[in-house]
């Protein structure tokens, strides 16, 4: 939530010193025209307000007179031009810069990327732009959070940060809609990587690459962002081959993230009941608790509104109550003995025999 104020922060300060400025000098030509004055008064444009609103002109002029491509602007809200490009919603701007050399995972004094404003405000063509200029999505800023975590995140937050506190007037539609497109360029960017990266072939399932990858040598207890690894993120996802392939690879089936939580404890919160199959049937220990003490039966026991306010928190998505009732109900079952697998009868009839009870 820091990292959002802070857009919202620099955004206000950036618009908003725009929007001041241009105000100051239409009253200044209005009172000019009244009394007459001759003189004309000059306005020193700086290269983030150029960026903000676009002004590529000033820009130009400002880049072969020698200012800083990729400078921060200083003081305590310090950004580069292409975030405030941005911020500002200047899809041009973004092009010209990055054409001109800007980094394009230039950081803000909180480690926030441009990539991060494109992904709040749902700017799906600017972060087009940033996507194909190389930007990194899971570079993570100074306290842990990514760029997909904000993209996570609800129309509530976003009105209040964007409407409320940035008076930017911002629709629910265009950000959301926005943020969707977002998810789609994000796709197509991670299969064409998961051919080269291994944790973009565990995001998109593929068992074939991910295998390809092993082969090649590829470490598969690499830690990612908040202490996961690849197999934490198969039970994520719910992808038993591939969560099958990493363990025969040697992957850490209890391994704990930084919140203790282990892959089995993971499948539990979302009730991927067929990937925890993989994992207890491959020697996983479903005793093992986070470290606020919570092993998987008492995951399991989570209520709806418990787990979706978590996964608020934590910048993901949840199934809808029905299907995560089935599928905890499912691994309840299993676990007890009374199942062999976690299909969809054995989960209905999980969840008739908890109502009996």
């Amino acid at each position: 939530m820091k990292e959002l104020t802070r857009i919202a922060m620099l955004v206000a300060f950036l618009l908003g010193g725009a929007f001041l400025q241009a105000q100051e000098e239409e009253a200044g030509g209005e009172a000019e025209a009244e009394t007459g004055a001759e003189t004309e008064e000059e306005t020193t444009v700086d290269i983030w307000t150029a960026a903000a609103t676009g002004d590529l002109e000033t820009l130009q002029a400002l880049v072969d007179g020698g200012a800083d491509i990729n400078g921060q602007s200083g003081g305590e809200l310090s950004v580069s031009p292409l975030m405030a490009a941005t911020l500002g919603g200047q899809p041009k701007a973004v092009m010209w810069l990055l054409e001109s050399g800007a980094e394009v995972d230039k950081m803000d004094q909180s480690g926030n990327t441009a990539l991060t404003g494109a992904f709040f405000l749902g700017r799906a063509e600017i972060a087009k732009s940033l996507l194909d200029a190389g930007a990194d999505v899971r570079i993570q800023n100074y306290e842990g959070s990514t760029p997909e975590s904000v993209l996570q995140l609800d129309w509530a937050t976003t009105d209040y940060l964007a409407n409320t506190l940035m008076q930017l007037g911002v629709s629910e539609d265009e950000v959301m809609g926005g943020r969707q497109k977002i998810r789609e360029i994000m796709e197509e960017n991670l299969a064409r990587m998961a051919e080269t990266d291994i944790l973009s072939a565990v995001l998109i399932g593929s068992t074939e690459l991910v295998k390809k990858h092993i082969e090649d040598g590829v470490d598969v207890n690499v830690s990612l962002e908040g202490g996961m690894t690849l197999l934490g993120i198969a039970a994520s996802e719910n992808y038993d081959e591939v969560a099958t392939a990493l363990i025969e690879a040697g992957a850490d089936i209890d391994h704990r993230s930084d919140s203790g939580a282990t892959p089995l404890l993971i499948a539990a919160f979302f009730g991927h009941a067929q990937v925890a199959k993989v994992l207890v049937g491959m020697g996983a220990d479903p005793s093992i608790p986070d470290y606020q003490g919570a092993a998987v039966p008492e995951i399991l026991e989570l209520d709806y509104a418990t787990t979706t306010y978590i996964a608020q928190l934590i910048g993901t998505e949840i199934k809808a109550e029905d299907e995560l009732t089935e599928g905890r109900a499912a691994i309840a079952l299993m676990l007890k003995g009374d199942a062999d697998e976690p299909a969809e009868e054995s989960a209905e009839e999980a969840v008739e025999e908890s109502a009996e009870e």
